[in-house]
């Protein structure tokens, strides 16, 4: 379900009113704008270092059939609607976890300039529901308030990326290890740019925990063809982006002896980690 022009435009009016023209709104003005019967329990400041990825979470308080919007207060900007995007700034992504009704805004490498205050609305009866999170980005040599210094080099995640066929889909999955049992937001790319998610059916998202501390986040690609060539990525808040370059044979994919049998006679797959492209020449 996607919002209507009208519905935009009222919306666009009615989040207008919250922006004090020719000032910027401080964290405790920010959150004051709050608007919910129900609790929260995502963070309403986050705290980045520039060039990271941040991660700002809106949960819906009841049916995933309510309409979402996120808003940059700082400027009165519009970002995303419903699965929609109205930004041309690519760095912004909506990435809905419909099992958490929560959706969440990535921005990807993160600038100084993004810091301020961001608001996710949601349709609800018989008013909309508000929420305000704040975002502050501190240059790498700085040092968050509550996020000691150390925190940054000491005890980061443990990333792989491999890649697979299964007939017609690819399969990525992207194993973190961490010292800790929590699940982390992971932001899927092809060739640097976010990964629609919303086409629920050429790609689907999950996963799974295989220990205490062991995650696989997985991306399957469906009716993989030669448009789906490409540099495929996963890359999270606490652990660095890596990635796979996957191309398919179109000639052969549409071979009449193809099978649901990942064979040479149905594709041809080549893989290479990126920090070794010599190996995809």
């Amino acid at each position: 379900m996607a919002f209507t022009r009208l519905g935009i435009l009222i919306l666009m009016v009615e989040l207008g009113q919250f922006v004090l023209a020719g000032r910027t709104l401080t964290k405790e003005e920010c959150l004051k704008f709050e608007r919910s019967n129900f609790i929260q329990r995502a963070p309403k400041v986050v705290r980045v270092y520039e060039s990271d990825p941040a991660y700002l979470h809106c949960t819906v308080p009841h049916s995933n059939n309510n309409l979402v919007a996120w808003t940059r207060l700082t400027d009165d900007a519009l970002l995303t609607a419903g699965g929609q995007s109205f930004t041309s700034d690519s760095r912004f992504q909506i990435s809905p976890k419909r099992e958490a009704r929560d959706w969440v805004l990535n921005i990807r490498r993160v600038m100084l300039s993004d810091s301020g205050c961001y608001m996710c609305e949601i349709n609800t009866e018989p008013q909309s529901t508000q929420y305000t999170v704040y975002l502050e980005v501190f240059k790498k040599k700085e040092t968050p308030t509550n996020k000691p210094e150390t925190s940054v080099t000491v005890n980061k995640p443990k990333t792989t990326l491999t890649a697979r066929m299964e007939g017609s889909t690819i399969i990525l999955n992207c194993t973190v290890e961490a010292d800790r049992h929590s699940t982390i937001d992971v932001l899927w790319t092809k060739d640097r740019k976010p990964v629609d998610l919303f086409d629920e059916k050429k790609y689907v998202t999950s996963y799974k925990t295989v220990s205490r501390n062991l995650m696989v986040y997985v991306l399957k690609v469906n009716e993989a063809s030669h448009q789906d060539d490409g540099q495929y990525a996963c890359e999270g808040e606490e652990f660095p982006q890596q990635s796979q370059t996957v191309h398919i044979n179109a000639a052969l994919v549409s071979s009449p002896n193809s099978s649901s049998f990942p064979t040479l006679n149905y594709f041809i797959l080549l893989l290479c980690v990126i920090t070794h492209p010599i190996l995809c020449l």
